[in-house]
């Protein structure tokens, strides 16, 4: 087993706890990317990634990684399959 020591002056300590509305307005916030998306989303709930990204005009990989970012944050989900299901969008 191996023991590291710092100085005192060398720890860093977290100043308190994080409170729920500002892990909740973290959580919520979306990059501008994320956003037309959303906003592509909010048209048409059936698109599929390559459709988003033929509007948007970025690649099916972009969209997969925006989209799979929204869905950790709690901003969409996917209802049905991914073949004939839909975006839920939750606000």
């Amino acid at each position: 087993m191996v023991k590291f020591t710092s100085p005192e002056d060398r720890v860093v300590r977290s100043p308190g706890r994080v409170t729920d509305e500002v892990t909740d307005r973290v959580t919520y916030e979306v990059t501008n990317a994320e956003g037309r998306i959303l906003n592509e989303l909010k048209k048409n709930t059936g698109y599929s990634y390559v459709m988003i990204a033929g509007n948007l005009g970025i690649s099916k990989k972009t969209v997969a990684e925006h989209i799979k970012a929204l869905k950790e944050k709690g901003i969409i989900e996917r209802v049905g399959n991914n073949k004939t299901g839909h975006w839920k969008i939750n606000s």
